[in-house]
């Protein structure tokens, strides 16, 4: 992904092997960010009386320019994974997707109910 970087001091940079992942590379940061800082799905996991673990699973609809998710794994069917994926989904929705960003890979986003 990266061909050349240099950290130290107060400068620091890496080159792209393609400038042109920059966006969707800047894209996929901010969605998982989002989904660390929801107070939705933080809310979801709290209102659980069941533990587990779930994978929301994103990705890019480019013809409809717009996110799909999936779950999968043992919360994915309940209560607290329905919850879940409805706040991720209403949370995916806000984000605008950039004119240069034609494609993701999908994105599995792990997901841990204490």
């Amino acid at each position: 992904m990266f061909y050349s970087g240099s950290y130290g001091g107060n400068d620091a940079y890496e080159r792209l092997n393609d400038p042109k992942i920059g966006p969707t590379i800047s894209l996929v940061a901010r969605i998982g960010q989002a989904f660390v800082d929801s107070p939705a799905i933080a809310e979801c996991k709290k209102q659980s009386a069941t533990r587990g673990t779930m994978t929301l699973t994103v990705s890019l609809d480019s013809t409809a320019r717009r996110f799909k998710t999936s779950a999968s794994g043992p919360l994915a069917d309940t209560a607290t994974g329905k919850c879940i994926r409805a706040a991720a989904e209403a949370l995916l929705a806000t984000f605008s997707i950039p004119a240069e960003v034609s494609s993701m890979a999908e994105l599995p986003i792990p997901v841990q109910v204490p």
